[in-house]
Parts: structure tokens; C-alpha cells; sequence
């Protein structure tokens, strides 16, 4: 069992949680500007 095959491993997990993060900000950011652009009465 190689310690440097662990670690590459898990960098890829990180950056795949770290890309999966952004993604869900990105998709919150979405949603309160479309919020934010409803009309008032719509609320």
C-alpha cells in the first residue's frame, strides 16, 4: 500500500468536493438573483 497513492487519491477527492462547492454556490447565487428579480407581488 503506497502512501503517495493514498494522497493523490485523496487531492482528487478534495478538488472533487471543492468543485462540487462552487458548483452549489454557483447555483445559490442563481437562485437569489432570480429571487431577487421577481416581482414584488409574486412573493
Amino acid at each position: 500500500y503506497n502512501i503517495k497513492d493514498y494522497t493523490d487519491d485523496h487531492e482528487a477527492s478534495l478538488q472533487e468536493l471543492f468543485d462540487h462547492f462552487n458548483q452549489f454556490i454557483e447555483s445559490l447565487q442563481e437562485s437569489v438573483i432570480s429571487y431577487n428579480y421577481l416581482p414584488a407581488d409574486a412573493i
